[in-house]
């Protein structure tokens, strides 16, 4: 994501040195305050994690019908991801885990902090504004942040010419999450083959991975039941209050499958034709849990990248949109108790509130984007 350099914000100049060189142990304070309060909670999905690690580990099937709703949902390449806290006991996977998404949480603001060079702040105003599927993120012990943290290593990549890494970046994130395929819209809609490519390649290697502790006959066993699960799983996710997606805001407006579906490609296709760099891959990183059938709330943090652009262009429109983002704050179990918070996920507020930042983002004013560089042109150099 190619840093705002004829931006309104760079041009007043840059952050003071001494806040720079604070910012990263701020944002190390805050992520361990957020950790150490959502390990509080219970959260379930990392024990998910864990077992699946143990299974690959061992060669055992990864699938099995007796898991019910605590299957693993991701393609088998990713289990090897979790082999390391298979090691471990289900209380120290928990903690080393939660450690880990601090670690890469803190890796993503010091990355995205490279992108606004004249304020570096922006992205843990980011993380703070979106702190609720942050705090989720943790407590339940996700993926999302490691996905994200490949996903804005590819932007680096791109930007300086390695569309093929670009492209391989993805793979992992698609094996997981599948809707980060989304970002390879991009890649076609540009006619970046070699990102195309990249991305193919990438995608073979997380298939053909499990091979090396299933066989090649084992393996594509693996991959039938992971596909037979996840079709069997995900026909009743809408009713399902924590899924926040656009497909679930119109089911819970008497909308059937097809209307959700139009959504959901209006959300892709207003991201897609989006003609500054910078906002176009902010927007397709929110439109990943939004247009995707489920989307958790610790999804959304996907959107960290768009609300730090935002905070950092600092315009009127692009301010209200942040705050849009933060509004998510007080749909909060400490806020509204829990009655009132199951209401409003019910009602599907988050992912009202995130469908208006997409719309706000998107639809900014000509004044409020930078201007002297063309929307296509990366503004970091190829690496020579």
């Amino acid at each position: 994501m190619s840093p705002d350099r004829t931006s309104p914000d760079t041009a007043r100049g840059g952050t003071p040195a001494w806040i720079a060189r604070a910012l990263p142990w701020v944002a190390l304070a805050v992520l361990a305050a957020l950790a150490v309060a959502a390990l509080h909670k219970a959260g379930n999905d990392v024990q998910v994690f864990r077992r699946a690690g143990e299974r690959f580990w061992a060669g055992a099937p990864l699938y099995p019908p007796g898991d019910g709703f605590y299957s693993l949902r991701y393609a088998p390449g990713v289990a090897a991801l979790f082999t390391p806290i298979g090691w471990l006991s289900p209380h120290a996977a928990r903690m080393a885990w939660a450690a880990i998404t601090v670690l890469v949480l803190l890796a993503v603001e010091r990355l995205l902090a490279r992108r606004h060079p004249g304020r570096t702040w922006a992205p843990l105003a980011a993380m703070l504004l979106l702190a609720m599927p942050v705090a989720h993120e943790i407590q339940y012990g996700q993926v999302n942040a490691i996905l994200l943290l490949l996903v804005l290593l590819g932007f680096e990549a791109e930007d300086r010419g390695r569309e093929g890494w670009a492209g391989a970046s993805l793979a992992f994130p698609v094996a997981a999450k599948v809707s980060p395929i989304l970002l390879g819209l991009d890649f076609l809609a540009h006619r970046r083959w070699r990102a195309v490519l990249g991305m193919a390649i990438g995608g073979a290697a997380v298939i053909l991975l499990p091979a090396l502790r299933y066989g090649l006959a084992g393996a594509l066993h693996q991959h039938l039941a992971w596909i037979g699960l996840d079709a069997e799983w995900s026909g009743d996710v809408n009713a399902l209050t924590h899924n926040q997606s656009v497909w679930a805001l119109v089911a819970s407006l008497g909308g059937g499958r097809i209307p959700g579906a139009l959504a959901a490609a209006a959300v892709v296709a207003a991201a897609v034709s989006e003609g500054d760099r910078e906002i176009r891959r902010g927007l397709l990183l929110l439109a990943v849990p939004l247009a995707s059938p489920c989307g958790w709330i610790q999804n959304f943090l996907w959107g960290i990248p768009l609300v730090a652009t935002l905070v950092a262009r600092g315009g009127r429109v692009a301010r209200a949109g942040a705050l849009l983002a933060g509004s998510s704050l007080l749909l909060s179990w400490e806020v509204l108790g829990p009655g009132r918070l199951e209401w409003a996920l019910g009602h599907r507020l988050l992912a009202a509130e995130m469908l208006a930042l997409l719309l706000v983002a998107r639809f900014l004013p000509r004044g409020e984007r930078p201007v002297g560089v063309p929307a296509s042109t990366p503004v970091i150099a190829p690496a020579r």
